[in-house]
């Protein structure tokens, strides 16, 4: 069975991020992370980063994809949200976000 393994935090004003659509981010906002695949192989764990997987905020078109490092960075709300992560071939996550963690 193949599970995804989500790492993230929020980015302050150090990271500098950038827009994918070019749209400048207000980067007190912004939620960013990493997506790995994770993949049992006999007695051990399979970790890779996951290019492409999918991204979005659950109720809403708001959304993106990870880059080839896994990376992703995406705007957040100011209530709890769910965060959906999906990847073909790999079982579905979805993470509970508290707009006021680490603020």
């Amino acid at each position: 069975m193949k599970y995804l393994l989500i790492l993230f935090g929020l980015v302050g004003y150090a990271f500098g991020a950038q827009s994918d659509n070019n749209h400048s981010h207000d980067h007190n906002n912004l939620l960013h992370g990493f997506v790995y695949g994770l993949e049992l192989h006999h007695a051990h764990m399979d970790t890779v980063p996951l290019a492409s997987a999918n991204i979005f905020w659950q109720g809403t078109t708001i959304g993106t994809t990870s880059a080839n490092n896994g990376h992703f960075h995406l705007q957040r709300f100011d209530e709890e949200k769910s965060l959906i992560f999906s990847y073909v071939g790999f079982e579905n996550d979805t993470v509970i976000v508290n707009p006021h963690a680490n603020n």
